[in-house]
């Protein structure tokens, strides 16, 4: 039911006074319960304005120590000085590629086998596979740079090369067909999702309210195998 919240960091619509709520997401990390927190924010909570913004994770880091944000969603930020992280899920990354182009778990050394789409450095994806790679001595084949997850899982699902990436990144194409996804195991290469809010100033009533929708989204997802991948509590982070 729709929860009473009193008014400040309030914005004017015509003459309804509305709580402005800020959610800022890396195009990965936090966007697979964004539309429920959406429409969930707009049922129970009428008087709060969430503004939900897709950005990379240099921006929204920038914007928290800025105090711009109210909470931004961050890969394997377990323990920051300047804000403050709660662990949300640990994903498995997987080898996307065109539909049909082998099945199974594949192993780290396999690799190279597969011309890669990836994301430009530092991007923190392009770091996590490159630093595997030199722990196990595989030289990988980067064949196409490209910083955009929609322009990525695009060329895939067009045969032009793979990835590695997330399930939840492509939960839609792989659903579909579009493509397809392999474990990538040995070692498995895991990456942790966590809710980040700026330390220099405590959450509003508003803000306090969307961050339970959030996280209660968060958890009936990855329960239900709609957003795969592990749950994490304050005790995982590392």
């Amino acid at each position: 039911r729709p929860l009473a919240l009193p008014v400040p960091w309030a914005v004017a619509e015509g003459e309804v006074i509305r709580q402005r709520v800020t959610l800022t997401l890396t195009p990965g990390a936090g966007s697979a319960p964004a539309p429920n927190a959406a429409a969930s924010t707009r049922a129970r909570l009428p008087q709060v304005s969430l503004r939900i913004v897709e950005s990379f994770s240099g921006t929204i880091l920038e914007w928290l120590n800025d105090d711009r944000l109210d909470f931004g969603c961050l890969y394997d930020i377990a323990r920051p000085r300047h804000f403050i992280s709660e662990p949300l899920v640990r994903e498995d990354l997987y080898l996307i590629c065109p539909p049909g182009q082998g099945s199974g778990d594949l192993p780290f050394e396999e690799l190279p086998n597969f011309p890669l789409i990836m994301p430009s450095r530092p991007h923190g994806l392009r770091e996590r596979v490159e630093r595997a790679a030199r722990e196990t001595c595989v030289m990988l084949d980067v064949t196409v740079e490209i910083d955009g997850l929609p322009q990525i899982k695009s060329l895939v699902s067009r045969g032009v090369g793979s990835s590695v990436l997330s399930l939840s990144a492509v939960m839609d194409e792989w659903r579909a067909g579009q493509v397809s996804a392999r474990l990538i195991t040995d070692p498995h290469l895991r990456r942790s999702v966590y809710l980040c809010r700026p330390k220099g100033r405590p959450p509003t009533e508003a803000a306090s309210a969307v961050r339970e929708i959030f996280v209660a989204i968060v958890r009936d997802l990855v329960s239900a195998g709609s957003w795969p991948g592990v749950l994490l509590t304050d005790d995982d982070a590392q």
